[in-house]
């Protein structure tokens, strides 16, 4: 039911955000600008769930009825997923997007010279930078009496992403041994929990008028379920189908990221598995290298964060279960965290 839900959302913002985008490319003079705009246009319409605007629909639908107003409020969502997105791809230096070029590839085949990286990058920062004010455009031109609260909240939200960002980017130059649990899950809490599930559902809250005691279960249901959403991103990106995540489940290994399968793994593993690891992750490794390293994640890691995801959903769905919210927002939030237990993409 809940998917049902979600799915009708996903329709009706997605046929919202292509009127938004054609208005405003419409209104712009210049061909290079309107190409940025054509550009931005796509990669936001290409895929997702749609889960940050479900979550911001129903952050206003626990308290008050759903109307047309909140589902194009919650296009702003969606462009500040394509904002963080953009950057995020020039940080991690993934060259797909859901299934299809990041936008700082679009820019280096769409002109390429000598300097085609530096312009791609250049230019994807300037259309993530858009795709923010464009987010902030769309929440403060509704007619919602506390919509000013609700972009306070947004900016809070954005500054958390920013603030778990480069926590990760540090924690990339330290050694795997300076960085524990505690630490790699402070990071899910900023960079992924608050804008994936928290911030959405407080923002459409806010735009209720609801800024009570009444919150506290939500939120705690959107931190909660948010670092399990991280755990499950995690374990994809490392074992899941390219053709499903439309991302490549080997950058994360390529890359050295601090995640919690590793920091687990090399915590758990013995000195020559330590040792195979730690002289391969973070560098261009073959593809057998690549297998040896899953086998023993596998072995060490994978049961620990599959069975503490799991126990985030378990807990994420108590906070609802006596809240005192909409029967149809609670039906909503308890779906979509058994939805995050199994997703694959």
């Amino acid at each position: 039911m809940s998917l049902d839900k979600l799915g009708m959302i996903k329709l009706e913002v997605e046929m919202e955000l292509e009127k938004f985008f054609d208005k405003k490319i419409l209104e712009v003079g210049d061909d290079f600008n309107r190409e940025a705009l054509e550009f931005l246009k796509e990669f936001t319409l290409r895929g997702g769930k749609r889960i940050r605007s479900g979550m911001f629909v129903y952050g206003y639908g626990c308290f008050k009825e759903l109307n047309d107003e909140i589902i194009m409020a919650s296009m702003a969502m969606e462009l500040v997923q394509s904002y963080l997105l953009i950057h995020d791809d020039i940080i991690d230096r993934d060259i797909l997007r859901r299934g299809k070029d990041s936008m700082h590839v679009i820019y280096e085949k769409n002109y390429p010279d000598n300097e085609k990286k530096h312009f791609g990058i250049s230019m994807a920062i300037c259309i993530g930078d858009l795709a923010a004010c464009l987010a902030n455009e769309i929440l403060l031109d509704t007619s919602f009496e506390h919509k000013e609260l609700a972009a306070n909240i947004m900016n809070k939200m954005l500054e958390n992403v920013i603030r778990g960002q480069i926590l990760d980017l540090i924690y990339e130059k330290k050694s795997f041994d300076e960085i524990d649990e505690e630490k790699i899950l402070e990071v899910y809490r900023l960079k992924s929990a608050s804008y994936t599930v928290e911030g959405p559902l407080h923002i459409g809250a806010a735009l209720a008028g609801v800024s009570n005691a009444s919150l506290k279960p939500l939120l705690d249901y959107g931190i909660t379920l948010g670092k399990a959403f991280q755990i499950r991103d995690d374990i994809n990106g490392v074992f899941g189908d390219e053709d499903k995540t439309g991302k490549s489940n080997d950058s994360d290994l390529k890359q050295g990221k601090r995640t919690l399968l590793m920091i687990k793994t090399l915590n758990s593993c013995n000195e020559e598995e330590r040792e195979f690891i730690l002289n391969r992750i973070g560098k261009d490794i073959d593809k057998i290298d690549i297998e040896e390293i899953r086998k023993i994640i596998r072995k060490y890691s994978l049961q620990y964060c599959e069975e503490l995801c799991d126990e985030y959903i378990r807990q994420a769905k108590t906070f609802i279960y006596d809240a005192e919210l909409s029967d149809e927002g609670k039906k909503f939030l308890i779906g979509i965290a058994e939805f995050v237990a199994k997703r694959d993409n």
